[in-house]
């Protein structure tokens, strides 16, 4: 089930305000000891605006950085990366898509009819065409979409014009993972690992 989280942890805390900033505070600024120079820095922390996700259904957000995580404030590794067993094998937790509504006409009925209760975070990659190096396919997940990467490199890419999207897919609520869920227990019909 897709659910929205109680509270988003620290959407105006001044730690979490900069995770999400696009923009570099401190490039002008001495903060090794200059005391007026760590004043303006705190100034400029203090006038971020809080951290709002973009509601687009119930437990769906856009989200303007990749640690949407960090926003729901869930710490258990099996709650941040649960496992999705499917008729056609493993979804994976994260990964990349085309959009949030390609990827929830995929993947959301399946998310809807799960016993667990989970939210989802989706941040924009935008393709920036002749750029060097850049957002690479390979550190986010498995590519999700309807297209084809055949490059190294978003901004190399043969169509992809409007970016794609990294998601994150939380459990905030719902059975113990380390048992039925478990990638172990499903490829080998064991329920733990021996020693």
């Amino acid at each position: 089930m897709l659910k929205n989280p109680e509270t988003f942890r620290g959407s105006n805390d001044p730690v979490m305000k900069l995770m999400f900033a696009t923009e570099n505070l401190s490039e002008d600024l001495d903060l090794s000891n200059n005391e007026d120079d760590i004043k303006e820095f705190q100034r400029r922390v203090d006038e971020l605006p809080p951290i709002t996700p973009e509601p687009i259904e119930e437990g769906v957000y856009v989200v303007p950085s990749f640690n949407f995580d960090n926003l729901v404030g869930v710490r258990d590794f099996n709650m941040k990366y649960p496992n999705f067993p499917m008729d056609d094998g493993w979804f994976g937790s994260f990964g990349i898509c085309d959009t949030p509504e390609q990827f929830m006409q995929k993947y959301g009925d399946d998310l809807k009819k799960d016993e667990r209760t989970f939210v989802i975070g989706f941040c924009h990659v935008a393709k920036v065409p002749g750029e060097r190096g850049g957002w690479r396919w390979h550190k986010w997940g498995s590519y999700v979409g309807e297209g084809e990467p055949k490059q190294e490199y978003l901004a190399e890419e043969e169509g992809f014009d409007d970016g794609v999207y990294v998601y994150s897919i939380i459990q905030i609520d719902g059975p113990d993972l380390n048992d039925e869920y478990s990638p172990f227990k499903k490829i080998t019909g064991e329920k733990e690992l021996k020693e």
